[in-house]
């Protein structure tokens, strides 16, 4: 099925209004639109490492050496396409890390707790750093979504649609929790608190049970930042 087929048959069946579908199918063309820069970057670096020169990608790429070097370069911090352009880099390539982990699992689609596995993804980062502050290990989350998931030996489709959780926490809980911690992006911290906003989620139910509320979480932003 073509990638336009698979957006179309993931976002029709939802419930809304015909805008509430169009907002969707802008997140499922911007989350593909990210996974593809994920893939560019890398051939964008294997050319320069055999010699290429930005001039050369950037002309190749037909957006010239600048605009490629601030797009694809080492140190970029170039917004990923709209609605993720309040996204910091570790928020959004936490996105991508959690299709990685949907498909690992073999689900059919991606929910909460593969963003969650996704924000483990990122070292370093923010949520990460957040866990260790609260000592829960990386593996006790990874055991507890496997506890929650039904795995599947089928592998999974080339698009995977968000839920309606998941695009939940994206597209509401995560700016709204931006918007309270007067934060001027949403960072892996933020997408943290947005997750433990999933009232009923599996993420929710797996950072609670093991001691993440987002209480705990605020506090760590308080003495953090």
């Amino acid at each position: 099925m073509e990638i336009a087929e698979q957006i179309i048959a993931a976002v029709k069946p939802l419930k809304g209004d015909e805008l509430h579908q169009l907002s969707a199918a802008a997140w499922q063309v911007a989350r593909i639109q990210i996974e593809a820069d994920v893939a560019m970057r890398m051939f964008v670096e294997q050319a320069l490492e055999a010699g290429a020169s930005w001039v050369e990608v950037g002309g190749l790429l037909g957006i010239g050496h600048r605009a490629a070097r601030e797009r694809f370069g080492p140190e970029s911090t170039a917004s990923v396409a709209e609605p993720f352009s309040h996204y910091t880099k570790d928020a959004s390539d936490s996105v991508t890390a959690a299709s990685r982990e949907a498909r690992t699992l073999g689900s059919p689609y991606l929910g909460t707790e593969h963003l969650l596995l996704g924000l483990l993804g990122q070292p370093g980062s923010r949520a990460t750093r957040v866990l260790e502050w609260l000592d829960v290990s990386h593996a006790s989350i990874r055991d507890a979504v496997n506890e929650e998931t039904v795995h599947r030996e089928a592998p999974s489709a080339a698009h995977l649609a968000f839920t309606g959780r998941a695009q939940a926490v994206l597209q509401t809980h995560a700016p709204r929790e931006m918007s309270r911690a007067q934060a001027e992006l949403i960072d892996t911290d933020i997408l943290l608190l947005a997750l433990l906003a999933d009232e009923g989620g599996i993420a929710r139910r797996v950072l609670e049970s093991s001691g993440v509320t987002a209480d705990r979480v605020r506090s760590w932003r308080a003495q953090a930042t």
